[in-house]
């Protein structure tokens, strides 16, 4: 089990100008740590075995995960475009003709990660 640590400022408006009103620490637990966990999903990716009509699809895929797992996003509106990315990628996974089930389970879980994260960056 590993933890992902973040912090998240919560910011109100006052006569049209925003200011902090308090940061929060939020602790996510995982069984897998994340970085294990994106490590095994792009390894799963750049590991499957596809016809060669599929290969753009693929390389497509591989891309918008590698943005995913670099952004090192902070604001709500940097984790919105890698959940984005991460539904494109799923989505995209669809379209192989090979099975990816367990490439899809393994996204699934890192959306709960990013959707907190998101939760957490209000």
């Amino acid at each position: 089990s590993s933890s992902v640590d973040t912090v998240s400022d919560v910011y109100y408006i006052q006569k049209g100008e925003e200011r902090l009103y308090n940061s929060y620490s939020l602790a996510i637990d995982m069984a897998e740590g994340v970085v294990d966990l994106q490590t095994r999903i792009l390894n799963t990716l750049n590991q499957l075995n596809i016809p060669q009509e599929e290969t753009d699809i693929k390389s497509d895929i591989i891309s918008d995960f590698e943005k995913v797992i670099t952004s090192g996003s902070t604001t709500r509106k940097d984790v919105d475009k890698d959940i984005q990315r991460l539904i494109r990628v799923a989505s995209q996974l669809n379209r192989l003709s090979v099975g990816t089930s367990d490439i899809r389970e393994a996204i699934d879980d890192l959306l709960v990660v990013l959707e907190r994260k998101w939760e957490a960056s209000r």
